[in-house]
């Protein structure tokens, strides 16, 4: 070893010198058969690291930052002294010191499994959902059957509620109920289909919103009648209160998740259609209150707030999307082909249905366990405010 104050300090001892990682990253290019090499070639020992370490004047070459500077590192240099280049750091997969003891009475450390396995491997997060059982409203297209195949996906049983029963929702589901929504009679005989086919809820997902493209008017507040306004609260907001109030005392009994589907509009109404944003942002206001109401009785609620979204509500024929093209003299697909420059989309484009059905999968598990009263936007940087 060569000469130096801890040499000194302790004669004829191993020392082991442990350094931040992220010093080592600065001060250093890489490991070399755990020997460190520095980034400049002119640096023979760690008194000049630590001399940059606590200047303001890197050297060319070397990145800086606002970090705080570290002046603790240019007194632990000079104490290390001239065989600082002497510093080893071990591969984390080496046997580790035995300290006199035979080398055979330390195993090596095992390679982390979260590490192992070819490169590019994907290695897929256990959301621990199998067998958990779930209640989707507007199932049978869009990102609601795109939420009842992501939590089938995840060994969910789930039970679909729709107006029309689509053979890809009878797929994704294991009972798959046709009624309306909008009605109180709906809501409330879905969830006893539900629990008299799952014993039990522990999921309720109230998806079920916008509204037929008749429904869904371009006009200004005057142009809008009572009724299209009763019909939009219904189906967009009074849905999810039914559904809740039915579902809750199973909900409750098993401690489980609601989520409710709200918009971007609720925040940002004028581009929405009259109605439509304001019973979206009352819907995210129920789900503040119910958070705050059943949040200490185990039952979390949190809301998802999507902005445009790449569903048959944009992209099927005699679509809202369709009658938005038309009021502006445009193609539906030159309107598409448009969507992220007309709402100034971060990301350039909008958002797919499986990407919120992710989103909400990942909420309603126990990964999420402490994620309460939270509106999530998944808008591809449609809001620009906080």
């Amino acid at each position: 070893m060569p000469p130096g104050p801890l040499q000194d300090i302790f004669p004829g001892q191993v020392i082991v010198v442990v350094f931040p990682a992220h010093l080592l990253e600065r001060f250093c290019r890489r490991v070399e058969d755990g020997a460190l090499v520095p980034r400049r070639p002119d640096v023979t020992d760690w008194t000049t690291v630590g001399r940059w370490a606590s200047q303001s004047d890197r050297p060319n070459g070397h990145r800086t930052t606002d970090r705080p500077k570290y002046p603790f590192f240019q007194r632990f240099s000079r104490v290390i002294g001239d065989f600082g280049p002497s510093i080893r750091i071990p591969s984390p997969h080496a046997a580790r010191p035995t300290l006199g003891r035979p080398e055979a009475a330390v195993p090596p450390i095992p390679a982390s499994p979260a590490f192992t396995g070819s490169p590019g491997r994907k290695i897929a997060m256990d959301l621990e959902l199998t067998g958990r059982t779930a209640v989707v409203t507007g199932a049978s297209r869009g990102i609601g059957l795109a939420i009842a195949e992501a939590l089938t996906a995840e060994g969910v049983q789930v039970v679909g509620g729709a107006r029309t029963i689509t053979p890809e929702l009878e797929k994704a589901s294991v009972a798959a109920i046709s009624v309306d929504l909008s009605t109180p009679e709906g809501a409330t005989r879905l969830i006893d289909g539900a629990l008299a086919e799952l014993d039990g809820i522990d999921i309720l997902v109230n998806n079920v919103g916008a509204g037929d493209a008749d429904l869904l008017g371009l006009g200004g507040f005057l142009d809008v009648t009572d009724d299209q306004w009763r019909k939009l609260f219904d189906l967009n907001l009074f849905s999810a209160v039914w559904a809740t109030r039915a579902a809750l005392p199973s909900l409750l009994q098993r401690r489980g998740s609601i989520v409710n589907i709200s918009s971007i509009f609720a925040r940002t109404p004028t581009p929405g259609p009259i109605g439509y944003s304001e019973a979206k942002a009352a819907l995210t206001a129920l789900g503040k209150r119910l958070s705050d109401e059943f949040g200490p009785r185990g039952v979390r609620v949190n809301t998802v707030s999507p902005g445009v979204v790449g569903s048959p509500l944009w992209r099927g024929p005699n679509s809202f999307g369709t009658n938005v093209a038309a009021a502006q003299g445009v193609s539906h697909a030159d309107l598409l082909e448009s969507l992220g420059d007309i709402f100034n989309i971060a990301s350039g484009r909008i958002s797919e249905p499986h990407e919120v059905a992710a989103l909400i999968t990942f909420l309603v598990s126990e990964k999420s366990a402490n994620i309460v009263g939270a509106d999530f936007v998944i808008d591809g940087g449609t809001i620009k405010t906080a």
